[in-house]
């Protein structure tokens, strides 16, 4: 069965707003109108793409990966050519607005209803971090390797507040800074650190959190060493843990491009950071807990959902194993899919020519 790729990086925001209607701004707009063809990266051969955003076909060819797309027999359609798709539908992620479009547009053949994208609203929520925390914590007391972490990762976990004063007093009690989160993320948005803040400011930002969102993510501040995550994919009721990913950032803190590089070659620079047995101990830990906790996703017709955690070393070496649950298509991923074709090690920056080829006779697979 053919399959209908979109990139719509923006699904966390529409999953806060959570209106049929919603549309980006504008800079975002030009973001996925940019890098909709990502998806001939990694996806199938013969695979179709949507162009988002109401971009035609003659705009096509002067997108990143347009010749990629060709070369792997690629389809291309536009909104309006949707009424006629028969196939299956994987977007980046599930949302009410990419919903109502789709509808719109007449495509019913693979569409979740409305209850299961609002199941995916409630489980990309962050108090699910604070559910695989608690998970966490009752597994590591059986598991050796992690005990040491239970009294770290108690005090250290997150916590989802709805009233201000709630939020103020938890605040005001801790010893370390702390991160304020909106309770949906996208690509760091939605986090606020309070070290520099004067306390009228963090009044601020909790109240005009909850009044927009009904709550509030509160947690500890790590020293952090090392940014990575773990790749998984969740079908019928089991988790499959893909690899581990590296990202950089720019100085501003802001996502600037994936290593493609093999395995051992990541997990030996995490192991820098943090002993290579915490980290393995942590995964398993996780591949134990996620089924669980993304129980509800089982009732989802069988559709198939790639996630990403993101992870964190400290400068004392310690782990956090969770800083946040991405449900929806990561550039991870594309990282982890592009090691697979290439077979080399270089920097994956989203819409700069990649600087070596793919070996297109693998991409059936």
């Amino acid at each position: 069965m053919t399959t209908l790729h979109i990139f719509n990086p923006s699904t966390e925001i529409a999953l806060a707003r959570n209106t049929p209607s919603f549309t980006p701004a504008k800079q975002i707009v030009e973001f996925e109108k940019h890098l909709c063809l990502l998806p001939a990266l990694y996806a199938k051969h013969g695979s179709s793409i949507l162009l988002t955003h109401a971009l035609k076909q003659e705009q096509a060819s002067s997108l990143p990966y347009y010749s990629i797309a060709g070369e792997r027999g690629m389809q291309l359609l536009t909104i309006e050519g949707l009424r006629r798709w028969t196939g299956s539908i994987a977007p980046w992620g599930w949302n009410k607005a990419l919903l109502h479009t789709l509808n719109r547009a007449e495509c019913t053949k693979d569409l979740p209803g409305e209850h299961a994208v609002e199941m995916v609203r409630n489980l990309a929520h962050r108090r699910t971090t604070i559910r695989v925390w608690q998970q966490l914590l009752h597994y590591a007391d059986s598991e050796r390797m992690l005990t040491s972490c239970s009294s770290l990762w108690r005090s250290m976990m997150p916590r989802c507040f709805s009233t201000v004063a709630e939020a103020m007093q938890f605040i005001d009690t801790q010893e370390k800074q702390t991160v304020l989160k909106s309770p949906w993320s996208s690509s760091g948005r939605g986090v606020f650190f309070t070290s520099a803040a004067e306390a009228e400011q963090i009044h601020r930002r909790v109240t005009d959190t909850i009044r927009a969102y009904g709550s509030v993510l509160i947690e500890p501040l790590w020293n952090r060493a090392r940014d990575f995550a773990s790749e998984w994919v969740y079908t019928d009721g089991a988790v499959k843990f893909l690899g581990f990913s590296l990202f950089t950032t720019d100085d501003a803190g802001r996502y600037a491009g994936n290593l493609v590089a093999p395995q051992d070659c990541l997990r030996s620079e995490i192991g820098r950071y943090v002993p290579a047995d915490l980290t393995d101990a942590a995964i398993s830990a996780l591949a134990a807990v996620l089924p669980s906790v993304l129980a509800p996703l089982a009732n989802s017709d069988g559709r198939v959902f790639h996630f990403g955690i993101d992870m964190l070393a400290d400068t004392e070496g310690r782990l956090n194993p969770c800083v946040e649950i991405n449900l929806r298509q990561t550039m991870g991923h594309v990282a982890l899919r592009l090691h697979e074709l290439t077979d080399a090690e270089f920097l994956f920056i989203p819409g700069k020519e990649l600087p070596v080829p793919l070996k297109f006779t693998t991409f059936a697979k």
